[in-house]
């Protein structure tokens, strides 16, 4: 027996906070955006700034008498915690900011905290393929709704901030590191040759490594499923790890470096 679910009477509530504008959007079950407004980004401490675009949200949500709201979701940049809903922002000079507990004690309505990022990319992951649907309503072929779990796709954002998050096998994948490619880019670049041939070959080495370097990355992450499935959790738990202890022994190196050409220095002087 066919059923099918009454979406008029509910909707949820997305706000994106962004270094200059926040944006306030209701949409329904199906993810339609039904409206939006938008309203600056006070510039002043997280207390202030969050009441104030709180309390904006809660009017706004007055406005939709007619139908329930079921949940509100902020997405934001900084560094986000989504298990306690706190943010650090540097842009905004927010530090520890309770976004999760301010606005779920000002709209009465739970609160999910995310990276704006892994927001756009999990809202593509969950709606993305249901926008690929025929208009008349049938379902999408069969090939193509198998293909979307194992997509690889990556999302990056670049406004006031700069952030990527990547799609593998269905799940949202978001860096827990920095850069490595900046920081091997720093260590090399301080042992450079000053002058002469060695200058030379050095800007050629670097050059062909950093093609190489790009080239590994497009051949990882276009087959990122694949590798992710053959792996298994453990192993990739492993590979983060060792990657970040590598990403730490390189900041030592870069550290040390720059510790003994400073010492060299005073001595000379």
């Amino acid at each position: 027996m066919p059923v099918e679910i009454n979406h008029e009477p509910y909707l949820t509530l997305g706000v994106h906070i962004g270094a200059r504008t926040t944006s306030i959007a209701a949409t329904d079950l199906f993810g339609r955006t039904l409206d939006v407004v938008e309203t600056p980004t006070p510039q002043t401490g997280h207390a202030v700034a969050l009441d104030a675009l709180a309390g904006s949200a809660r009017r706004y949500l007055s406005r939709w008498h007619r139908r329930r709201p079921l949940w509100v979701g902020v997405a934001m940049g900084g560094v986000v915690d989504p298990a306690t809903g706190t943010v650090d922002h540097a842009r905004l000079g927010w530090t520890r900011a309770p976004v999760g507990s301010v606005f779920a004690e000002t709209m009465g309505l739970p609160v999910s905290v995310a990276v704006h990022v892994d927001a756009m990319a999990g809202a593509e992951l969950l709606l993305g393929m249901t926008r690929l649907a025929p208009a008349s309503g049938s379902a999408l072929p069969s090939a193509l709704r198998a293909s979307g779990s194992s997509l690889t796709s990556l999302y990056v954002y670049a406004r006031e901030t700069v952030g990527y998050a990547l799609v593998i096998g269905g799940r949202v994948h978001s860096p827990a590191t920095g850069p490595g490619t900046i920081a091997v880019a720093i260590t090399i670049g301080a042992e450079r040759p000053l002058t002469g041939v060695g200058l030379l070959a050095f800007f050629l080495g670097a050059s062909v490594a950093a093609v190489v370097n790009a080239a590994i990355i497009w051949i990882a992450y276009r087959f990122a499923d694949r590798l992710t499935e053959l792996m298994g959790a453990t192993a990739r738990a492993v590979i983060v790890r060792l990657t970040a202890f590598l990403l730490m022994c390189i900041g030592v190196q870069i550290l040390v470096t720059a510790i003994g050409d400073l010492i060299a220095h005073w001595r000379a002087v």
